[in-house]
């Protein structure tokens, strides 16, 4: 393991504190970019940002997601199938969850290229029961419930509620697939909503579906692999992409969860039985072609 990577794994536990009650963003509309880096590929980037890039607020972090699908998982094909809108809705903690940590509700669509996220936040114990609600066929109590403080965040949480809401009632959504992760983000120095963000350490599993779980799974990609992503709400700077064209940094498509379920889920539940896209995720090929192309870069 490299300096760098040491440094995001010894790093991940200090910073995984999100406050309950604490503003946040809800709601975000942007184009997410992902690239597959060799660990040479990383130490180099990371040298060649500094002049332009500072650590986000929460730098280090332990990523932990359940992604929620039918039991015949229709919204994760649909998704490899790279339709022109698509959506997932998934639960996600920082760390190892307990009753009093903030949780993340969160659906991410995706149409013509544009990422549109939306999410409520609050403790693990009240996104619990209200995800719980959901799945017994219930509805939101507090849903219509008048604000004593009139705050437009209540209105916000409330639409986005509603929104969760609409896709319990359309799918029979569960716990299927957990997704874990190790991430480094940066911010910029002059426009800190444009992010890049460093994943390693991805894990997947299915069973034990509880953010409460220790950060523990199967392995998703070889150890020497970075994955990447550019989030940005418009277009990317020239010097990013004068960047990548030294280094030989390349855009690819990658799903976290589709590549667990793809490479991993559909041949142990289904036996591979199930109908999939002659190239269900660009990335399955793109590694297996590239592995040892990088391996060779960063000797």
């Amino acid at each position: 393991m490299t300096d760098a990577l040491k440094n995001t794994a010894q790093n991940t536990n200090a910073d995984n504190n999100f406050t309950v009650g604490k503003p946040l963003q809800n709601s975000f509309k942007r184009v997410e970019q992902k690239y597959m880096l060799s660990r040479l590929q990383y130490e180099l980037l990371l040298q060649m940002l500094k002049p332009y890039m500072i650590d986000d607020e929460y730098a280090y972090s332990d990523v932990c997601s359940l992604y929620y699908d039918t039991d015949s998982f229709d919204l994760i094909r649909r998704s490899i199938e790279k339709p022109v809108y698509k959506e997932k809705f998934r639960v996600r903690s920082y760390g190892k969850a307990d009753g009093s940590s903030q949780i993340f509700a969160e659906i991410k669509k995706k149409y013509d290229g544009i990422v549109y996220k939306r999410r409520i936040a609050d403790s693990f114990d009240k996104v619990d029961d209200l995800l719980e609600g959901l799945s017994c066929g219930s509805v939101y109590k507090d849903i219509n419930d008048a604000n004593d403080s009139g705050a437009k965040d209540f209105d916000k949480d409330r639409q986005i509620k509603n929104e969760i809401g609409d896709l319990f009632r359309r799918y029979e959504l569960k716990p299927q697939i957990f997704i874990g992760y190790r991430r480094y983000a940066l911010k910029g120095k002059d426009d800190p909503g444009f992010r890049i963000t460093f994943d390693t350490d991805l894990i997947y599993r299915t069973d034990r579906l509880d953010l409460r779980e220790d950060f523990h799974g199967e392995r998703l990609l070889e150890d020497d692999v970075v994955l990447m992503e550019v989030k940005i709400a418009g277009a990317a700077p020239l010097w990013l992409s004068s960047i990548f064209s030294k280094l030989k940094i390349y855009r690819t498509s990658f799903s976290k969860v589709g590549t667990a379920y793809t490479r991993f889920v559909l041949p142990e539940k289904f036996g591979g039985s199930q109908s999939q896209p002659a190239a269900a995720d660009d990335s399955i090929i793109w590694l297996n072609r590239n592995i040892t192309e990088r391996r060779a870069i960063s000797c």
